[in-house]
């Protein structure tokens, strides 16, 4: 109320909110590529030292591999990159490597150009009985030793014989035959094939397996020794397990 007694009723009203104070959209943009300069000229000046320069390297490395003078060794074309990424001058100490090593990458690539080097290869006896050529790929033929262990393929000598006959008649180098210690049936099998596959005009080497045990090896020997070319194929556990249990070492 007024001092003279008048009453007045006042309304008040909500004033009008001031928009906030908004910087330039320029000046925005400017304080924004001000702090990006700011924080991105560390990453920059990583990038150019981990990334540009390796790169530049490696250019290089492959320039030499194909120039007489490795291009490491031209100080003035990596003294602007080192200049800027505040490293050391990497020519002094890098040529010399990376030139063994463009030498070395570039070895398997110029032996294919020059073509495959003349095989010297010495002839055994049984290439010079038998006529074969001695830089042949030889074949190693299993069937009747490793195949017979598959289930349902077990055979017997006379079953063993047939596919050694077919075996010759494919020129098979060699036949693996049997375990002749396994069992009385499979030195017979092996003795059987060696009597007579082995003594064919064109034979395979007849080969029979054996442990690395005197036993094994005896037993071999007797087998395989009526073959005009017999062979004694040994073996031995290597595993750590059978290292360990079976040969205590």
């Amino acid at each position: 109320s007024r001092p003279d007694g008048v009453n007045e009723r006042i309304h008040l009203r909500p004033s009008p909110a001031l928009p906030a104070a908004q910087p330039q959209r320029g000046h925005v943009h400017e304080v924004a590529r001000g702090e990006a300069r700011r924080v991105c000229a560390p990453t920059a000046r990583m990038v150019r030292t981990f990334l540009v320069l390796p790169i530049a390297l490696s250019a290089c490395v492959a320039v030499s591999a194909f120039a007489p003078t490795p291009a490491l060794t031209h100080r003035g074309s990596m003294a602007p990159i080192a200049a800027r990424s505040g490293m050391a001058a990497p020519w002094r100490t890098a040529a010399p490597v990376a030139s063994r090593q463009c030498r070395l990458a570039a070895a398997p690539a110029l032996r294919m150009a020059a073509g495959p080097k003349p095989v010297n290869i010495k002839p055994t006896k049984h290439d010079i009985a038998t006529g074969r050529d001695p830089t042949r790929v030889k074949v190693f033929d299993t069937t009747l030793r490793d195949g017979e262990q598959s289930p349902g393929c077990s055979m017997t000598s006379d079953e063993k014989l047939q596919v050694a006959k077919q075996l010759a008649k494919l020129g098979v180098d060699v036949i693996e035959a049997g375990f002749p210690i396994a069992s009385k049936d499979d030195f017979f099998a092996v003795q059987q094939i060696a009597n007579t596959i082995g003594q064919l005009d064109d034979p395979p080497i007849i080969c029979g397996l054996a442990r690395a045990t005197k036993g094994d090896i005896d037993a071999c020997a007797d087998a395989v020794k009526g073959a005009k070319f017999p062979r004694i194929h040994t073996f031995i556990a290597s595993s750590d397990i059978h290292m360990e249990h079976k040969l205590k070492k």
